[in-house]
Order: structure tokens, then C-alpha cells, then sequence
């Protein structure tokens, strides 16, 4: 049974899709929605959280860290909608990359030595110095996780029949297929950037053919076996996350229901 280390009424649809971030000292980011606005909130889960930023615009719910103390997130909205680099101790933009604004932005990553950010745009992943520069395109993906190798990423790409799994090598490919071998199959979502630990074990959401929801399983990249993570909790799991303690942290949404009964006044 998973500890709920914290819970939102007021996120927004895409923020159950995003990947969970904490930090080692034991803090969190949350999305939610402040007056109908997108914002990232920070803070130790039972206590008080404030905007990750001091910023009027827009923040997430896409978010990485990179290193200990900072964070690499899309700031602004619409056609102004950009990648950016943030510290979290001072709560404000270091970098803005400007050659992403206004590019639909589905999923980040960043390399161990956070000297480099990957996204998934347009179906394809893409890299940019952290220090700044222009992107430059990598390969065909719907989502990208880094290997803690710093060598290889891990791309799936969602096809209409299944889902498929390549080993991208760093700098230039060629891509290479992962066999996998799973009774319930991937579901056709983003990995997620920091799904990898050291023993290359990957987490992955599957589609179980004997449950309503979506679940976890561990993939075993050096043998393509994936197990399912047995759950005492009913609810979606869509993104999970290694932590530093080699547990396991995950976005979950439960389903609800309420009954209403209005009475004219008269």
C-alpha cells in the first residue's frame, strides 16, 4: 500500500502526466491551479507550499531537476511558451532558450552532469546545452529517460499496434530496438526522464488486462522481462520516478464520483 504523501484538487488535466519531482532534502513540487493559472508549488509534503518562482507568468506543469538546485521547466503560455533554466534556492530564471519558444513541449530530461536538457517536441527528441545555444534534433521519440550511464537515452515511440522502446547512444545513434517481453502492454504515454536507477531497471506504466486501471511494472533492460509492481491502491498510475533512496515515486489519479441534490426554493 503506497504512502500519499500529498494530494491536489485543483491541478490541471496534464499535470497527472508529468513526472514527480523531489529533491534530497525532502521537498516537492507540486502543479496546481492558482485563480485558473498554471503554477509550480515547492515545498515539504505536510507542510505549506509556495510558487517555485517569483514570476507573474505561467510555470509547468512540465518540470526536471537538474543538479541539486536547479530546474529546467516551460515558463509562459501560448505562442510564449518557452524552455527555461531556474534556480530553485533564489526562485527566479537563470536562462531562457529562446529558440523553443512557441514549440509544443511534451516531455524533459536532463543528463547526470546536468550539462545537457533533452525534450520531445513535434515527435522528436531534441538536445540543448544547459549553458545555452541552439537545439539540435536527435532522433524520432514520443518521450525520452536518460540512462544514469550518461551514454544512452531511452526513447518510445507510440505506434498505432504497440509500443516500442529504442536505446538512442549518445551523441548521434543509430537507435537500437529493445525487445520486451510483457503480458500487459506499454501504455502509450511519454516514459518519463528519470525512470532509470543504476541497475538499469526501468519503470514503465502498463495496461493490465485484469484491472480497470493503469499499473507499474519494472522493466529489466538487460533482459526485456517486465514485472508488474503489485499495488494495494485504486487509482491510475501514469508517471513514476526513481528516488535517490531507490524508491519508488509516482503520480496517481483516483476516480470520484458525487451525488447532487438540488432543492428549489420557493
Amino acid at each position: 500500500t503506497p504512502e500519499v504523501l500529498e494530494s491536489l484538487e485543483t491541478a490541471s488535466l496534464a499535470a497527472q502526466f508529468e513526472s514527480p519531482t523531489d529533491f534530497p532534502d525532502g521537498r516537492m513540487i507540486l502543479p496546481a491551479l492558482v485563480s485558473g493559472r498554471t503554477r509550480l508549488l515547492i515545498g515539504q509534503p505536510g507542510g505549506s507550499f509556495v510558487p517555485l518562482l517569483q514570476t507573474q507568468e505561467e510555470t509547468g506543469p512540465l518540470v526536471i531537476r537538474v543538479g541539486e538546485s536547479k530546474v529546467a521547466l516551460l515558463v509562459g503560455s501560448g505562442s510564449k511558451q518557452a524552455l527555461t533554466l531556474a534556480s530553485v534556492k533564489e526562485g527566479r530564471i537563470l536562462r531562457r532558450f529562446d529558440d523553443t519558444e512557441g514549440k509544443t513541449i511534451e516531455e524533459l530530461a536532463a543528463s547526470p552532469d546536468g550539462k545537457t536538457l533533452y525534450y520531445v517536441s513535434s515527435g522528436s527528441v531534441w538536445s540543448v546545452p544547459s549553458e545555452g545555444g541552439s537545439s539540435h534534433k536527435l532522433c524520432v521519440g514520443d518521450g525520452v529517460a536518460v540512462d544514469p550511464n550518461g551514454r544512452d537515452l531511452i526513447v518510445n515511440l507510440i505506434e498505432q499496434q504497440q509500443v516500442r522502446l529504442e536505446r538512442f547512444p549518445l551523441p548521434d545513434g543509430p537507435p537500437q530496438e529493445i525487445h520486451v517481453e510483457s503480458k500487459d502492454p506499454i501504455i502509450p504515454m511519454p516514459v518519463g526522464p528519470e525512470t532509470i536507477n543504476r541497475a538499469g531497471k526501468m519503470l514503465v506504466g502498463v495496461v493490465p488486462n485484469d484491472s480497470w486501471f493503469f499499473r507499474m511494472g519494472i522493466l529489466n533492460l538487460s533482459t526485456g522481462v517486465v514485472t508488474r509492481v503489485p499495488l494495494n491502491y485504486q487509482a491510475d498510475i501514469f508517471m513514476s520516478t526513481w528516488t535517490n533512496d531507490e524508491r519508488i515515486l509516482s503520480v496517481a489519479s483516483t476516480i470520484r464520483a458525487h451525488i447532487w441534490r438540488f432543492r428549489p426554493i420557493h
